[in-house]
């Protein structure tokens, strides 16, 4: 429980904190640049979801390999190269007519996200050698001092895209001195330079090992980022702020869900690979009871003081009663959706999360093509609650069968490294 609270302590104030950068735009902005942020994210956090590979959540489950940590952060170094090239191909290639804002936003999201996708393996190279400190610490800094200097540089030049450069300087100086310094004292390399043959043949064969887990992982983002993408082409940008604005509670919401399975994703994994069918089951059942206990929590506030909440956060042109109750339940139906993926993730069945987030990623489009263009915001929400409750049933379905599967033969812990 204790690395559970020090995860839980670490992700929330980083999830409090990006959500105060949004609300520095909405006070001292507008409602349109809130806006901006909507889409640059719909098109920047899909992109790193695809090259990310899902590293971190790999190498906390990573027993019974011999993958080092020299493996995955070279495979990172590679990916990170393409997915800053493939996030500008799409952001010159089909929204290079798009206001300079919207580019300058896009942009400078894109460079935050180097840093962060490196800062997210660290976390879990951290985590396989109990350092749970380091990972709360970056979390911290990361967020407190990111959001001051995004703040000062958007107060000075109103521009969202200097904000995010800002950020991003700071955040590449929280990598090295709070991350890499501790972590190397435990006797991590960070080599840089140019692979030998050996180390590339690895780093490939892990990539190849985890396209089925990163595939998932970015169906999954994907099919949560597609209604944003479709709503912005039906109505203006000052709307799809005010959407995006009431929904960044999800994201807070994903937050907690991975802080809390992060922390256990080692010890499932342990159950899972050694046989130990009941661990596991138990493990799953008490993290999915308890935050279901949450997620009625969360409807029941938003009933009673949701609107005064929001109304208080962002300005009264916010306040959108419907929005407020549908993103309430969608945050309370995806905190149990979360821990039946992270339960796949942990039993290694990367392969049956890629198939539930597939046939998500598809209705995710077919309800947003369908619905969005007459209903606008409104329907926009719903795609986003029906998706959930797709992907919560399969996910349960799934999960379901494999319990009943008999356990695979133990592996033995064979990493030296934990």
């Amino acid at each position: 429980m204790g690395d559970i609270r020090r995860t839980l302590t670490g992700n929330l104030v980083f999830a409090a904190t990006q959500w105060a950068l949004l609300i520095v735009v909405a006070r001292m902005g507008s409602a349109e640049q809130v806006g901006y942020i909507t889409l640059a994210a719909a098109i920047a956090t899909p992109v790193f979801a695809l090259t990310g590979l899902s590293l971190r959540d790999a190498r906390s489950v990573d027993y019974g390999r011999d993958s080092s940590d020299q493996d995955y952060f070279l495979l990172r170094s590679m990916m990170t190269t393409g997915a800053v090239l493939l996030a500008l191909a799409i952001i010159f290639g089909i929204y290079g007519a798009a206001p300079t804002g919207l580019i300058l936003a896009a942009l400078g999201l894109v460079l935050t996200k180097i840093p962060h996708t490196q800062s997210t393996l660290n976390y879990g190279i951290a985590q396989r050698r109990g350092r749970f400190d380091v990972i709360v610490n970056s979390q911290v800094l990361r967020g407190v001092l990111g959001v001051v200097c995004f703040a000062i540089a958007f107060a000075v030049t109103r521009s969202v895209g200097a904000g995010f450069l800002a950020q991003a300087i700071c955040w590449f100086a929280v990598l090295l001195w709070v991350e890499r310094r501790p972590l190397a004292k435990e006797g991590v390399v960070f080599r840089a330079g140019r692979p030998n043959g050996p180390e590339l043949r690895r780093a490939l064969g892990l990539m190849i090992w985890l396209l089925p887990l990163s595939i998932a992982g970015v169906l999954q983002m994907v099919s949560l980022y597609v209604p944003r993408i479709v709503l912005a082409e039906h109505v203006t940008y000052e709307a799809l702020g005010l959407f995006g604005a009431i929904y960044y509670f999800l994201t807070a919401m994903q937050t907690v869900i991975r802080s809390i399975s992060q922390a256990s994703a080692s010890r499932m994994a342990k159950a899972a690979t050694s046989g130990n069918a009941a661990r596991f089951r138990r493990i799953t059942m008490v993290l999915i009871a308890g935050n279901l206990g949450i997620g009625l929590f969360i409807i029941l506030a938003a009933f009673l003081v949701g609107e005064a909440v929001i109304g208080a956060i962002y300005g009264a042109e916010y306040v959108d009663r419907f929005l407020i109750i549908m993103v309430a339940i969608t945050a309370a139906l995806q905190l149990v959706m979360g821990f039946t993926q992270y339960a796949l993730l942990a039993s290694q069945h990367f392969a049956l999360r890629l198939w539930i987030n597939a046939v998500c990623l598809f209705a995710a489009i077919g309800l947003s093509l369908w619905l969005i263009p007459e209903g606008g915001v409104d329907n926009a929400a719903w795609v986003i609650l029906w998706v959930t409750v797709i992907r919560l049933v399969l996910g349960f379905a799934v999960l379901g069968w494999t319990m009943t599967r008999p356990p695979s033969d133990p592996v033995e812990d064979t990493d030296a490294e934990t």
